[in-house]
């Protein structure tokens, strides 16, 4: 093998070894989503609301949104966790009746606890506590997180974290309904064709 042979293969093995510990090496990045409708999580209080990317560092990357708070000390979710605990607790709930595998069809998990066939929109109001809001909707099924929900004149909730299942809000008035929470109430009023969710103390 000649001189220019070996530089050769040692330069093609230095690019391979990079090349494998890039593909083995993961990396994780969080960025501030300064602009984010981020849920409650005390009175007058949102949600510290980020961008989480993980990555591979060659080719796979994924992105969540993460949320931090302090209660009193600090706590994160992310939206995947969260959504994964309210369809746990469904599934609990519902004494097995929906299936094993609560996340492979949102769809039939939704319609099957609620015994309807109408779409809904399941709305993440709240991290802490853990709160859904689940309206029907026309747009089919669909998970949102923030403090808008679609109209609707039934608001029912549920709460993974203090174990509440599925619950008609209370109506205050025609256009006021309220969803109590051991710091208070998350208060949705409707403007226009939205429930828009505020917070208030006791």
């Amino acid at each position: 093998m000649t001189i220019q042979q070996r530089i050769t293969s040692v330069t093609l093995l230095i690019a391979v070894s990079i090349v494998c510990v890039g593909c083995g090496s993961v990396r994780r990045t969080r960025a501030p989503w300064l602009d984010a409708d981020a849920p409650w999580c005390g009175p007058n209080i949102r949600a510290e609301t980020y961008l989480k990317r993980v990555s591979d560092g060659f080719v796979r990357a994924e992105t969540y949104t993460e949320w931090r708070w302090h209660a009193p000390f600090v706590k994160a979710i992310t939206d995947n966790d969260a959504w994964l605990a309210a369809g746990k607790y469904l599934e609990h709930h519902s004494g097995g009746a929906l299936g094993s595998k609560v996340s492979a069809n949102w769809a039939a998990m939704v319609r099957g606890y609620f015994g309807r066939t109408e779409p809904q929109t399941w709305c993440l109001i709240a991290v802490e506590p853990l709160v859904i809001a689940v309206v029907e909707a026309p747009l089919g099924l669909v998970l949102r997180e923030g403090t808008r929900v679609p109209y609707a004149p039934v608001v029912v909730w549920f709460s993974p974290d203090k174990r509440v299942p599925p619950t008609e809000a209370e109506k205050v008035d025609e256009s006021t309904r309220r969803i109590p929470v051991y710091w208070g109430w998350l208060v949705l009023d409707r403007v226009g064709d939205e429930w828009v969710v505020g917070s208030e103390a006791r």
